[in-house]
C-alpha cells in the first residue's frame, strides 16, 4: 500500500497546555471531515478527554476513550496504545513522547511537546532527527510567535 502520509507536524508549546492544543487540532480536523486519534499515556488520557469536553463553552467534541464502546461510530478517539487505530483515523495526534509504529498509515501526524520540559524537548529533538531522515521533506516544526500565532520555523 502506498503511503498516505502528507506531513508530520511538530508543535512546541511553551508550557503545559498539550491537552488543550490536542483538542484545538482535533476540532480543526473535524472541520475538514477527518477522523482523529489522540495517543497519550494512560496517566494523561483523562486530561485529554476533559480538554475535548470543555474546549468551547457552548459545544464539545464527542469522543471515545480506551475501554469505551462505540469505536465503530466514533470520529475522535483517545488511546494509550499506539499499535491500535480503533476508528481507522486519518489523523494522529501524538502526546508526551508517543509514536506510532507506522506513520505512513495516517495522512497527517501531529507531535506535540512541552518545550519547557527538558526531557520532553530532548525526546522531541530525537524524534525529529529520526522521522525527518525516514520521511524526508514531510516534517515541519511550528512554534508560537510573541503574538500567539503558530509559525513554521523549520522543515525537514
Amino acid at each position: 500500500m502506498a503511503s498516505r502520509l502528507q506531513h508530520i507536524d511538530f508543535y512546541q508549546l511553551a508550557g503545559g497546555e498539550v491537552s488543550e492544543l490536542a483538542a484545538q487540532l482535533t476540532e480543526k480536523s473535524q472541520s475538514v471531515g477527518k477522523k482523529t486519534i489522540i495517543y497519550a499515556p494512560k496517566s494523561e488520557a483523562q486530561n485529554v478527554s476533559r480538554a475535548l469536553w470543555v474546549l468551547r463553552d457552548l459545544s464539545f467534541l464527542a469522543h471515545g476513550i480506551d475501554g469505551d464502546d462505540g469505536a465503530e461510530f466514533a470520529h475522535i478517539w483517545v488511546s494509550s496504545d499506539p499499535n491500535e487505530n480503533q476508528i481507522a483515523a486519518e489523523f494522529a495526534i501524538l502526546l508526551f513522547g508517543q509514536l506510532v509504529p507506522d506513520m505512513t498509515a495516517y495522512e497527517r501526524c501531529f507531535v506535540l511537546f512541552n518545550g519547557k520540559d527538558e526531557a520532553g524537548l530532548q525526546e522531541a529533538r530525537s524524534q525529529w532527527k529520526s522521522l525527518s531522515s525516514q520521511h524526508q521533506g514531510l516534517c515541519r516544526y511550528f512554534a508560537k510567535t510573541d503574538e500567539g500565532k503558530w509559525e513554521q520555523k523549520a522543515a525537514g
